[in-house]
């Protein structure tokens, strides 16, 4: 059924205007229903709305010049309906209505004015008292306005998996599907499919997802047809990971769901593209108007990919109707978070002198996720740099063998290194067992008596298979040995997981850090990737640049989100003072925008919080958050296209 709006002026120096707003507010107070009786000069108006949902909006306001805005001291907003029967007959009606918000931001009653066109002398008959509204995008912002919590928990429970479904064998230190934690938990019937391979399945039709197949991985300023994107390097770590979670016994779902979630939260243009972004964050690309005598300048905590992959996850990708995210497990969400390096911010364990390098080398876990997952789990839980799931601890080594094999590879494949000089590369102790794998191979290859097309390619592609077999055996074996002597210590707390039991041997160890320097030496340090590093930052920093510059210019889901994340700030003095960044008025939008980016601030003025300088500051940390968020899911492609849109 249609809604409609039902403006009630309400002189707050007549007595009559007195009693209607002292029940609009004790409706509020009490949370209970009130009433208000029309008069016979609304009659028409309330037949009109007969029976139709209503948004009654109660306009407090000063007598001395009713027909101008800024006298207008208070909305009241309500929910509610018409009373009794339709009667030709009657002279008068009752609304029955419950107050869900009230307001006296002048943001949210200018805009109100501006979008009904609302006129208190003109717009009422003499001695009438409403006026109706049909505006369908007003009728959403007041909606929106009124909206109580952001929270999508109320009153969860507790769900309990059961293992009904196969074990695979499962180790007695792999997760079970009885083992699963999920932030929201079961809304549907369970359809055949264990917990964790919802997870994966969740992940792969993620729009995030599908993005990576358009996100360089590393290497080129011109994207060739056999260099590797992001998507092409999840499949190898999710391929890596499974052989070796099945060697373990482990559960193949959980770690095929971790893998190819794990670089969800990458930029374009890789670890440039991250990089980039963070220093722009911390103050070191200075963009964002901060505080000038602010001492540390992580106030916006920072980017990181692994910490971003959570906030994709949890707050982008929109799948049900009820909540944010893809309401993935609990423990695919750390073992995305702890793939790679976890540097948490924590300055409170900081002496003065270590506090500015936590600042600028730290991320603010926080920043990444949704209040209801701090509300509902124990956060400490991510503060460890140790996934608490083997799983977890696979797909991190996966990653690593991953990047060492497919960056040989496109070492190879550019001509940055030969196969003469890599075999030289492996003439030292440590790397001889390696060597000896690698030179039965290429005796294989020499001793064959099929015809190669492209021996040299052949080469390099059993280069690759070798390197990466070695590292998977290398990690079985020195993880089976580890798992052994941790269960034989009758410690077999696998939700609380305080050491790697996935590991490499010491000498695989050694190895994997030599391979890295020599792709580091001939590949990451060549002119072509940094041709491509410095192309990459100048992107970033533009677009960062233009849409600081004019939010307007950013994607309007952004331009939503960002309304949506300023009512749902905790402090009431952000929250009640919004306005629709796409439906509100033009110049009011424009005035917004700009104070949220441009107005000075002090940072003393912080201190209090119920201040517009406190206000606006957080605005700003709300808008610097959507432009990073919205950069980083660009696509390489999207973004250059963004640039150059700009640009022109």
């Amino acid at each position: 059924m249609e809604k409609k709006i039902v403006i009630i002026k309400c002189d707050n120096s007549i007595e009559e205007s007195i009693k209607i707003l002292t029940r609009a507010q004790e409706s509020y107070d009490k949370k209970l229903h009130r009433f208000y009786n029309t008069n016979t000069d609304d009659k028409a108006k309330i037949q009109i709305v007969y029976n139709a949902q209503l948004i009654i909006v109660f306009v407090s306001y000063s007598k001395d010049a009713a027909n101008m805005c800024e006298d207008i001291e208070k909305l009241y907003l309500a929910e509610g309906r018409t009373n009794g029967e339709k009667s030709t007959e009657k002279d008068c009606y009752n609304l029955r209505f419950k107050t869900k918000k009230i307001t006296t931001s002048k943001l949210v009653i200018n805009n109100f004015v501006s979008n009904t066109e609302l006129d208190l002398e003109r717009d009422f008959d003499k001695s009438a008292y409403m006026s109706i509204s049909h505006s369908k995008n007003l009728i959403k912002q007041l909606e929106f306005i009124m909206k109580e919590s952001c929270s999508s928990i109320e009153n969860k429970e507790k769900n309990d998996y059961v293992d009904k479904y196969s074990s695979y064998n499962l180790d007695s230190l792999a997760q079970h599907n009885s083992d699963c934690i999920r932030l929201y938990g079961k809304l549907y019937d369970s359809d055949g499919r264990s917990e964790f391979q919802h997870d994966r399945e969740r992940i792969v039709n993620s729009k995030s997802f599908r993005r990576l197949v358009d996100k360089a991985q590393i290497f080129t300023s011109s994207k060739g047809d056999h260099y590797r994107t992001r998507i092409t390097h999840t499949l190898e770590v999710s391929q890596i990971s499974k052989a070796i979670a099945i060697k373990l016994n482990l559960n193949v779902d959980l770690t095929e769901a971790i893998a190819l979630a794990h670089d969800l939260g990458h930029t374009p243009f890789g670890h440039q593209g991250e990089r980039t972004l963070d220093r722009i964050l911390k103050n070191k690309i200075k963009i964002i108007n901060i505080p000038t005598d602010m001492k540390f300048h992580n106030e916006f905590g920072g980017f990181k990919h692994n910490f971003q992959g959570i906030r994709v996850l949890t707050c982008f990708e929109e799948k049900y109707a009820e909540y944010f995210g893809l309401d993935v497990s609990l423990q695919v969400l750390d073992g995305v978070l702890k793939h790679t390096k976890v540097n948490i911010k924590n300055c409170k364990s900081c002496d003065e002198q270590n506090k500015m390098q936590c600042e600028q080398n730290c991320y603010e876990l926080s920043e990444f996720y949704p209040k209801d997952l701090n509300t509902h789990f124990n956060k400490d839980i991510f503060k460890s740099k140790i996934p608490f799931t083997l799983e977890g601890q696979v797909v991190k080594l996966a990653d690593e063998i991953a990047q060492r094999g497919h960056d040989i590879d496109d070492t190879f494949t550019s001509g940055l290194i030969g196969i003469d000089e890599f075999s030289d590369y492996m003439n030292i102790s440590f790397m001889k067992e390696l060597k000896k794998i690698i030179d039965l191979s290429n005796e294989q290859i020499d001793q064959t008596n099929r015809f190669i097309i492209d021996e040299n390619d052949l080469r390099c592609k059993r280069i690759i298979s070798d390197i990466v077999g070695f590292f998977i055996n290398d990690v079985v074996d020195t993880s089976l040995a580890n798992m052994k002597e941790y269960k034989n210590g009758l410690c077999e707390n696998k939700s609380k997981m305080k050491k790697f039991l996935v590991t490499f041997s010491d000498n695989g160890e050694r190895a994997n850090e030599y391979l890295e320097k020599i792709i580091s030496r001939k590949g990451i340090n060549s002119l072509e990737v940094s041709k491509f590093d410095y192309n990459a930052e100048k992107v970033i920093i533009a677009l960062f640049k233009a849409y600081y510059e004019n939010p307007k210019l950013l994607h309007k889901s952004t331009l939503k989100r960002i309304y949506y994340d300023i009512k749902c700030h905790s402090n009431i003095f952000v929250s009640d003072n919004i306005i629709d960044f796409i439906n509100g008025d033009h110049l009011l939008v424009k005035t917004e925008l700009d104070a949220i980016a441009h107005k000075e601030i002090e940072s003393n003025e912080l201190n209090v919080t119920n201040t517009e300088a406190y206000a606006y500051w957080e605005k700003r940390k709300i808008l610097v958050r959507n432009i990073t968020d919205y950069i980083s899911s660009m696509t390489d492609s999207y973004a250059l296209n963004e640039y150059n849109s700009i640009k022109a």
